[in-house]
């Protein structure tokens, strides 16, 4: 199938997705619908596009606020895309009873409390909002229960025979953290307007609101330029949904998976020679 390519440049007028500095693209002839482009995207070639296929294992997914980061997940997981949610993990390490749950307890008292026991987030926000040292301390609560729920999950995944791991983490760049663990960075890109109008619309936020929230995390144009895989989400569903589908075929031909995944087999099987050497001895 021949395909043409296009610049950085071209990306809001197209729509297509780049792989550092180079486009993925197909005939906008062809491309009437997802469904008949997906067909088309199963026979291209792309030994011609750039890639480091011995280290394509963890994707991290981000974007800035109202970008639409959920619906590129969401899109990646009904083609069968093992994702991680960070914030769905944020919520499930402070239910009632669990460690962090009982750490944040401690630390700000029962008054941050429901009457069922979960944690009140708005009174925990209006805490830590104006106290940096109280917004640290929490974060040191939560941030490593975070961390290791998600390491078991990639470690699930990684034993089940997943090819890659998708982490969908919202404030990826801002943290900085996870950044040396994974292999591409994967930013849905929106211009400051459009992220404007669908937070006022989408939340019921005046102007000024809208504005702060967006200032509160690193400018977009910041991360679609630190990114590996930029998603153009300025023009229709419809043309995300094809970027994503043409992520995928690319990332789905990575085998580096196997290396990591014969090493832990390795581990395993030396841990379980040793332990019955041990208890048989």
């Amino acid at each position: 199938m021949a395909s043409f390519c296009c610049t950085q440049q071209d990306i809001v007028a197209t729509g297509c997705v780049y792989f550092t500095n180079t486009a993925i693209c197909v005939p906008p002839s062809t491309a009437a619908t997802v469904t008949d482009t997906w067909t088309l995207l199963q026979q291209e070639d792309y030994n011609q596009y750039p890639s480091n296929n011995q280290n394509m294992l963890l994707i991290g997914l981000t974007g800035g606020i109202a970008s639409g980061k959920s619906t590129v997940k969401t899109v990646l997981q009904n083609l069968g895309c093992y994702t991680i949610d960070a914030d769905a993990l944020a919520r499930e390490v402070v239910l009632p009873e669990k460690p962090a749950w009982s750490k944040i307890v401690q630390a700000f008292g029962r008054e941050i409390l429901e009457k069922d026991g979960q944690l009140n987030r708005q009174r925990l926000g209006e805490i830590i909002f104006n106290d940096p040292q109280k917004r640290q301390l929490l974060n040191s609560i939560t941030h490593p229960a975070i961390q290791k729920r998600m390491y078991w999950l990639i470690l699930k995944a990684l034993l089940t025979g997943e090819r890659f791991v998708v982490l969908d983490i919202p404030l990826l760049y801002e943290s900085g953290k996870l950044l040396k663990y994974l292999n591409r960075v994967i930013v849905v890109y929106c211009s400051r307007s459009q992220q404007v109008d669908r937070l006022m619309s989408r939340n019921n936020l005046t102007l000024d609101e809208a504005n702060s929230r967006i200032d509160a995390q690193l400018d977009i144009e910041h991360k679609r330029h630190k990114a590996d895989i930029v998603i153009d989400n300025t023009r229709s569903k419809e043309a995300t949904e094809l970027q994503v589908h043409q992520i995928y075929v690319k990332l789905n031909k990575s085998w580096s998976h196997w290396k990591l995944r014969l090493i832990l087999i390795g581990i395993l099987f030396s841990t379980c020679w040793m332990l019955q050497k041990i208890f048989w001895a």
